[in-house]
């Protein structure tokens, strides 16, 4: 009877194991394609910075950095919304 027991626990266990593993495989995929569908606004977020970065302070006026970052944090935001 132990041994009975004993193959239940151990089906139960992998059974477990399983399910734990591709719920944690289908998060990973679902946090890829998050990121995936976001890289394009990324990139462009970190070309804007680093121009703004290049540009030389007596140039025209731009933005300050602080308003595109909020932007682009309220763009992502409604993107994923």
């Amino acid at each position: 009877m132990a041994s009975l027991n004993q193959h239940r626990s151990m089906a139960t266990d992998r059974e477990l194991f399983r399910t734990v593993r591709q719920a944690a495989l289908n998060h990973a995929r679902q946090l890829y394609h998050r990121l995936v569908r976001r890289l394009p606004h990324l990139l462009a977020v970190t070309l804007v910075v680093g121009a703004v970065q290049l540009v030389p302070p007596s140039s025209a006026p731009l933005p300050p950095l602080g308003a595109l970052l909020r932007e682009a944090a309220a763009r992502a935001r409604a993107d994923a919304g």
